[in-house]
């Protein structure tokens, strides 16, 4: 990186002094041409203005180092040769450089504050060293104001726009870490809240049995370890640490072993394909396989039943999770998903993947969790807001 930083710095210094040295070359024919060309004859150049234009082109060499004085040491020099008299040739150019310079890289406080005098002071020495006649004459002496106005107005649209750049690029990468902020969340809460709702119950379990049938206590203690174990990992998944050993992906092929958890510990659960089941796209994946999970859980901690029902309906284009039980549910003024990380996150995370999540109270009874997820291409991948 210093390595790459030098070189970087070392081709900008080499640029400079290939510019200034153009322009110093540019300066000096140009102004010698001028001489010529102009009628009636100015000031002959002298080798006092030979040291001003290559003064005026070598100082172009602290452009970026020092853009304030660069711009003060060109202004001067330009007030001495137009105040002088010389042949009017090409010495503004640099006068130009050193005004969109000190307005890319300095504020438009500064700006206005330096650019504002310069040019007022260019015109007043055009006056004095070309005396115009006339309103032509007056017109070429206000012209000399926007060798200064003009490119330190572009010089500052430009660095307006690559600050909204920058600030546009800054929010979107705080958007970005928002958003993966938010999915660590989504995936601790889902993670945590299943495998300590699984855990509590049994150790419960196991607690009720220990002391009349201790070896009744064993296949509970057993699948407290296989719980912590798996959320162990998936934590580590979701944290960074990359995917537990064996494991191969996280969506609907972990449903059998999540039944199997929640049956473990006393709950029912019938599960029911309808249609022929396709390959899902892995947030597609992974947001169906989180209903479910996230409804069994409040079945196993709010119903109060021991029956739950699961239904994926693979349709054209659509999958659809239908999750629901015959116990008491929530209270009727409920918030039906809720505005915490569960359902209220799921429901974000299918809007999100152009898909839709409901919960509520189901017809006969008891709570009814419903998601419709499009299969179509492109709609597996969640962007960032």
């Amino acid at each position: 990186m210093r390595r790459s930083g030098h070189y970087s710095a070392a081709g900008a210094a080499l640029l400079d002094v290939f510019l200034a040295v153009l322009v110093v070359t540019f300066l000096v024919f140009g102004s010698r041409q001028a001489g010529i060309d102009q009628v009636p004859p100015r000031r002959p150049l002298d080798t006092a203005v030979y040291v001003v234009l290559v003064l005026a082109g070598l100082a172009l060499v602290s452009r970026r180092r020092a853009p304030g004085a660069l711009f003060a040491i060109e202004v001067s020099l330009g007030l001495v040769y137009l105040g002088r008299g010389y042949p009017y040739g090409p010495l503004p150019v640099p006068i130009a450089l050193a005004a969109y310079g000190l307005a890319r890289r300095r504020g438009t406080r500064v700006t206005l504050a330096a650019t504002g005098p310069a040019a007022l002071a260019l015109v007043l020495a055009y006056l004095v060293g070309y005396r115009p006649a006339g309103l032509l004459g007056g017109a070429d002496a206000v012209a000399q104001a926007g060798w200064v106005l003009l490119p330190a107005l572009v010089g500052g649209l430009v660095r307006e726009v690559r600050a909204a750049a920058a600030r546009a690029e800054e929010a979107a990468a705080g958007r970005r870490v928002e958003h993966e902020r938010l999915r660590v969340a989504r995936e601790v809460h889902d993670v945590v809240g299943h495998g300590l709702s699984v855990i509590s119950l049994q150790a419960g379990v196991a607690l009720h049995v220990l002391d009349r049938r201790p070896e009744q206590a064993l296949p509970a203690l057993e699948a407290i370890r296989a719980t912590s174990i798996a959320a162990l990992d998936e934590l580590r998944a979701t944290l960074g640490s990359g995917p537990p050993e064996g494991q191969v992906s996280g969506g609907l092929d972990r449903l059998d072993a999540i039944v199997d958890q929640l049956r473990g510990c006393g709950l029912t659960v019938e599960v029911q394909t309808v249609g022929v089941a396709c390959a899902l796209a892995p947030d597609m994946d992974l947001v169906a396989l989180r209903v479910v999970q996230e409804s069994l859980t409040n079945v196993l901690r709010h119903s109060g039943t021991a029956t739950a029902r699961v239904q994926l309906r693979y349709e054209p284009g659509l999958l659809g999770v239908a999750v629901s039980d015959d116990g008491a549910g929530r209270p009727a003024d409920a918030n039906p998903v809720g505005s915490g990380r569960g359902l209220a996150g799921l429901a974000q995370r299918a809007t999100e993947l152009g898909g839709s999540l409901q919960a509520g109270r189901g017809e006969g009874g008891g709570w009814r969790v419903i998601a419709a997820l499009p299969l179509q291409p492109g709609a597996g991948s969640v962007q960032p807001r």
